[in-house]
């Protein structure tokens, strides 16, 4: 990995091999209830990784057990946006893991060309897609928790711990397990 790019990822939450780190884990697992497995077995690397780039420059894009990250993402030096983001992608990865990657991505072509024919524009295609609109969703409940709640102070504390994932299972439990019963998309 390159030592400016390094130096740029919040080592709170990803580790220098592109792992998700234990409190992050943990946080994703008992706040979002995402698989454990599709959080273990993501990797999160820098750079295009896909044609989709060349079109439409994302943040981030999620292709199987990987997930791509753009310079615009690593220029953010905002916890919360990070934060955000990876709750996103890892929405991705939990329904790619929980899909198959096959089914998901024809599904999500499937549901893009649907929305394409209904709104005749690409971003608001997109916006409508369901899996994007499951992402979105959980990426709000977790910008709603860290600006209403002291999240982020308990989050500052949880990361002297030794114990990460238990922490961050919990923290997740406390924050967020509430709000997702209430959630739109399951």
């Amino acid at each position: 990995m390159e030592k400016e790019v390094e130096s740029r990822i919040p080592k709170s939450l990803i580790t220098l091999d592109g792992k998700i780190t234990d409190v992050m884990r943990g946080l994703l697992v008992g706040g979002f209830a995402y698989s454990e497995a599709s959080v273990i077995y993501t990797t999160w690397l820098h750079g295009p990784g896909h044609l989709v780039y060349d079109r439409y420059t994302p943040n981030a894009i999620t292709w199987f057990n990987r997930v791509y990250y753009s310079d615009q993402w690593l220029r953010e030096d905002n916890l919360k946006t990070w934060m955000r983001y990876i709750v996103h992608e890892q929405r991705h990865r939990h329904d790619v893991h929980e899909k198959g990657g096959t089914s998901f991505y024809f599904s999500y072509l499937r549901d893009y060309v649907r929305q394409k024919r209904i709104f005749k524009d690409e971003h608001k295609a997109y916006l409508n897609i369901s899996w994007e609109q499951k992402a979105y969703e959980d990426e709000g409940i977790m910008l709603s928790v860290m600006e209403n709640t002291d999240f982020l102070f308990q989050w500052e504390k949880i990361l002297s711990k030794t114990e990460g994932f238990t922490s961050g299972f919990e923290i997740g439990k406390q924050f967020l397990a509430p709000l997702l019963s209430a959630r739109k998309f399951a």
